[in-house]
């Protein structure tokens, strides 16, 4: 089943307020190609206040979790993260903590729009990052500013309107972008127009939630004309483009890209419940990959398959033998040869196995694939999960599946005697069980069983779940007509659907719940492990509490002449999903097993966190060493000199350091400033003059590292950084400075450095 995704979980949050149709639709150029924006958790709409997604939040700590704990748990973790000595003033922690606040906080709205072509630049996408901060928005500017202050890796700007939005886009996003986002930098700058009045957009939008909480919008068609537009910027100009401009033209017609207009996503509330809508805008007639999801309704005698006591169920339309003919067309549009070649090695195929696989195979399998789990039939989801597809051609479907169960004993005989197990025989076998053959494969445990009955197959792990299958009544009652779906359906508006899933969650929860629990520890424990105060008691209320929000999950798609309908609807975010997230087997005597492995398992992440930290402070001594050289054209006598300069003396201290030294004083003198980098620091700085001349010269490594690891992170002189083994380091840095004698003395000459694992 298809679901919102896991930024829906994380709705769970503070108090709502009346939300506009689509966020920041209104301030978003007409232009967008992609646009994806969310109220924020401050704004959650209307239909909050009525939903079973309150009542449940209401009783849980999620409210304190996201809202409290997870920005204190988030600066916490960046602070241990970096390593000894990261103190939280820091520009990069602060804005990192900062946007994840307001992100989760307030409406945010990413859009990505058309091409600027130009003769003096390569082709330039506008693309706009925009946070409605409110009152926050000043002191969020404030933090991002200074951290821009410290240099970017690209041209990026970060400004604030008087309505608190933040914007954060490249520097040379064109005045008319800028004014329709709210930013007004030149009073002459005409805004264009909104996407939220664009005809397609709206149109696209008859067909999903009226008032989303998230909202995602492809313009296919748009993406597809830019392609052509930089092509022949290419061609024009004799300027070669990468190979997806060049490619992607040539490949929309034959896929029949060029016939899916736009895809709209939304989820949010409906009525008490949590929904989804999908619309992919393809209108008829289609062709290429739109055309391989153009099925009719499901049949009635699909419907009759699946039985009304199933806890798990749903059906999908494929049809192999129609995308076997959409590949040939395809393939003989774009390299006839190929498809030449194709079928001549299907014809060889076909005389292996003596039948015909196009005609007796893939054309008497039938389109729909249905799949349920009932407790009484088969016992529960998922290794009670059984598969039916009503066959078009039962008699050739038989024929062609004796020659390959022939075919595969020879093979499977053949192998296990090319290896010596004589005693041992792997065979598909196939049994009378009263009126029924059932085929399975002869192995301990899952066997994988199939048969056709009543011109369908039917496939489970094992016989004896195909026996109770094949005992179910022809006139049982089905699920689609059971009075538990009735409202569901109706909800829906689909009476006909080409595919549906369903879940029934409140038969289901209660097996996930212990699962669930232990996931909904992990903030509280991550954060008691670091001390932070007022940790929330639970996560989750008991089960008794959460048994009343609870009803079944429904997914329907369906086909028209507009195009692909997706919806869904359950009773909160995700709660399908996790019903079906069970932890069989999770028992006292397996906890320690799972303990044991997820302990390492988070050892190594502060590992890795710690090496990427060693890394960026090696990077940072090579950076100011360089603005030293280029100031000075000599490089510095010592990192002392470098502290003289502004550079933190934090970066002198490694996170591999067991007891981290106490930084210098403010004020301190010049002086008091190089004996503290002679006495502390954790970084060995390799002095060279060939700085000006080579632009990779080793400049320092991390001692602490190279003592606590067996090999060390070093910085060279054009910023870069490389980890290298502890027996390897004298031979390269003396081989890249080319001065033998002259290279320093380094503290494993001569001795044997011990080496830990990695």
């Amino acid at each position: 089943m298809l679901r919102s995704g896991w930024i829906a979980v994380v709705l769970a949050l503070l108090t709502s307020h009346t939300a506009s149709a689509q966020p920041l639709a209104d301030r978003v150029p007409s232009d967008a190609l992609i646009y994806v924006a969310w109220t924020g958790s401050k704004n959650l709409g209307p239909g909050y206040e009525q939903s079973h997604l309150k009542q449940l939040l209401d009783q849980s700590g999620f409210r304190q979790i996201a809202g409290e704990l997870m920005p204190e748990l988030f600066s916490e973790l960046l602070k241990h993260g970096g390593g000894a000595g990261t103190e939280l003033d820091e520009p990069e922690t602060k804005a990192a903590v900062a946007l994840f606040d307001a992100i989760w906080k307030y409406p945010v709205a990413f859009y990505l729009g058309g091409l600027v072509f130009s003769d003096e630049a390569p082709p330039q996408m506008n693309s706009a990052f925009v946070i409605s901060a409110g009152e926050d928005g000043e002191r969020l500017h404030r933090i991002l500013d200074a951290l821009g202050q410290r240099g970017a890796p690209a041209p990026i700007q970060v400004n604030r309107n008087d309505r608190g939005d933040i914007l954060i886009a490249p520097a040379d996003l064109p005045g008319p972008i800028m004014a329709t986002l709210g930013f007004s930098p030149d009073a002459a700058a005409q805004p264009v127009g909104v996407l939220s009045a664009h005809g397609p957009f709206r149109a696209s939008m008859r067909h999903v939630l009226p008032s989303p909480v998230l909202v995602g919008y492809v313009d296919v068609e748009g993406i597809l004309t830019q392609f052509n537009r930089m092509a022949a910027f290419g061609a024009e100009r004799d300027v070669v483009m990468p190979d997806p401009v060049m490619m992607l033209p040539a490949l929309a017609g034959p896929l029949g890209m060029d016939g899916i207009k736009r895809a709209t996503f939304t989820t949010g509330f409906d009525g008490r419940k949590w929904g989804t809508r999908i619309f992919v805008e393809a209108p008829a007639p289609r062709r290429g990959l739109a055309a391989l999801l153009d099925h009719a309704p499901l049949s009635e005698r699909a419907w009759r398959s699946i039985p009304a006591g199933a806890t798990v169920a749903g059906a999908i339309q494929v049809d192999p033998s129609r995308i076997l003919n959409e590949f040939r067309r395809v393939a003989g549009e774009l390299e006839p040869e190929k498809l030449q070649e194709f079928n001549e090695g299907l014809t060889e195929v076909n005389a292996m196995v003596g039948f015909n696989i196009e005609q007796d195979l893939l054309a008497a399998l039938g389109t729909e694939w249905l799949y349920f789990a009932d407790p009484t039939i088969g016992g529960e989801f998922p290794f009670g999960l059984v598969l039916v597809n009503p066959l078009r051609d039962a008699t050739r479907f038989q024929h062609a599946m004796a020659r390959t169960i022939n075919l595969a004993n020879l093979q499977l005989l053949q192998l296990t005697r090319e290896q010596g197990n004589e005693d041992v025989s792997i065979q598909i076998r196939s049994r009378r069980i009263g009126e029924r053959t059932i085929h399975h494969i002869g192995m301990p445990l899952l066997s994988f069983a199939w048969t056709v009955a009543d011109d369908q197959l039917l496939v489970a792990l094992t016989p004896e779940i195909l026996l109770g299958v094949l005992e179910r009544p022809a006139d049982a009652p089905s699920l689609w007509q059971s009075e538990k779906l009735t409202a569901l359906r109706r909800q829906l508006a689909v009476e006909a659907p080409a595919g549906f899933s369903y879940v029934d969650v409140p038969r289901l929860f209660p097996r996930s719940y212990p699962l669930l629990s232990i996931v909904g520890r992990l903030p509280l424990g991550m954060a008691e492990l670091v001390d932070i105060e007022n940790v929330p008691a639970i996560a989750l209320p008991p089960l008794s509490r959460i048994m009343p929000t609870l009803g079944p999950s429904v997914s329907t798609f369906h086909v028209d002449e507009h195009g692909f309908h997706f919806r869904s609807v359950e009773s909160w975010p995700m709660a399908g999903k996790i019903a079906t997230m069970q932890l069989s087997g999770l028992s006292t005597a397996t906890l320690p097993v799972f303990i044991g492995t997820t302990l390492p398992a988070l050892g190594q992440a502060r590992q890795t966190a710690n090496r990427i930290k060693s890394q960026a402070n090696a990077r940072g001594i090579a950076q100011f060493t360089a603005i030293h050289v280029a100031q000075n054209r000599t490089t510095p006598d010592s990192l002392g000199d470098l502290l003289i300069r502004g550079m933190d003396p934090l970066i002198l201290i490694s996170p591999y350091e067991p007891t981290p030294p106490t930084p210098p004083r403010q004020g301190a003198s010049n002086a008091e400033l190089r004996a503290w980098a002679e006495r502390n620091s954790s970084y060995v700085y390799i002095r060279s003059d060939r700085w000006i001349e080579s632009p990779f010269i080793p400049v320092a490594y991390d001692r602490a590292m190279l003592r606590a690891r067996g090999g060390t992170a070093v910085a060279f002189t054009d910023g870069s950084t490389a980890y290298m083994e502890a027996h390897m380091l004298p031979a390269v840095i003396r081989e890249m400075e080319g001065m033998d004698e002259e290279v320093p003395a380094m503290p494993w000459d001569g001795e044997q450095v011990p080496r830990a694992p990695h």
